[in-house]
């Protein structure tokens, strides 16, 4: 019998036997099918999406947006479809610690304090001159190229210490955000210009290989659930077999034309392994 935060069997089984089939028809002989099953997963999509983007903000202004999280059903679309603030605040720190070693490299320290309806407020110490000044157009670049609801980011600053105070903050070494660490597929086997699919706590992650190293994304072409480890990789650039875009393996970045890129996912390799790092679940 399913505890309260897992799927029900049932669930499970038919996102196995959804998967198979979504293989099954991209694998059809004939174009014209294939074609009419890809229009028919994207109406579907436009409608769920807009359905459950609606339902999250009636439970939002009823206050009731904790109690359908919890049930792992709703939890498992709001997921899919990104609407819910838990995963909108996930995806916003990802975008973040791509670029968080570098920050700190520069002294400059950030905090996630809020992401919820594409508006991220980030509390930022340390930095000055030129590269303060270059901070907030730049994370707005990044947020803006790898989070498809990113719309406004607010930057604020702690007060100024009164003279001669010293900041435990100046001692103390400032705490990373908390992700958890999940090793997934030995290095070695992932060669230059392969992707490979691999799921973690029922998040669907693809993984490429590149002259740059090895980079994670969210499986989907951005802007729906479809997944992309059917894709093509052609020198280099990674082809949606859905809608025919095409993405940088290394980074992510949109080529064929501006717009959202795929969905970073922080990764690294320690020991040899590809590991994941997902954020920690509340509570943990």
């Amino acid at each position: 019998m399913p505890t309260e935060d897992t799927l029900p069997g049932a669930v499970e089984n038919a996102l196995e036997r959804l998967n198979v089939l979504v293989r099954k028809f991209e694998e059809h002989p004939d174009e014209a099918i294939r074609d009419d099953v890809t229009e028919l997963l994207r109406c579907v999509d436009v409608i769920h999406r807009a359905g459950l983007s609606r339902a999250y903000e009636v439970s939002r202004a009823y206050g009731m947006e904790d109690a359908m999280g919890r049930s792992p059903e709703v939890q498992l679309l709001f997921d899919l479809y990104e609407v819910d603030d838990n995963s909108a605040k996930g995806r916003a720190e990802a975008v973040l610690e791509l670029v968080r070693v570098e920050m700190e490299g520069g002294g400059v320290h950030a905090e996630m304090l809020e992401a919820a309806g594409g508006c991220i407020k980030l509390r930022v110490s340390g930095g000055s001159g030129c590269a303060a000044g270059a901070l907030q157009p730049y994370l707005e670049s990044l947020f803006s190229e790898n989070l498809s609801e990113f719309r406004s980011l607010e930057i604020v600053r702690p007060p100024k210490p009164a003279a001669n105070f010293v900041p435990l903050s100046s001692v103390k070494p400032i705490r990373r955000s908390n992700l958890t660490w999940h090793p997934v597929l030995d290095v070695a086997s992932l060669k230059n210009g392969e992707i490979r699919a691999v799921e973690i706590e029922s998040k669907h992650i693809l993984l490429t290989c590149g002259d740059k190293g090895v980079f994670a994304f969210r499986n989907a072409c951005p802007g729906s659930a479809l997944p992309l480890d059917r894709a093509t990789v052609e020198d280099g650039v990674l082809i949606c077999p859905w809608h025919g875009c095409r993405f940088d393996i290394c980074g992510g970045r949109r080529l064929d034309k501006s717009g959202t890129g795929l969905g970073l996912v922080p990764s690294d390799v320690a020991e040899g392994m590809i590991r994941i790092g997902l954020p920690e679940k509340a509570g943990a």
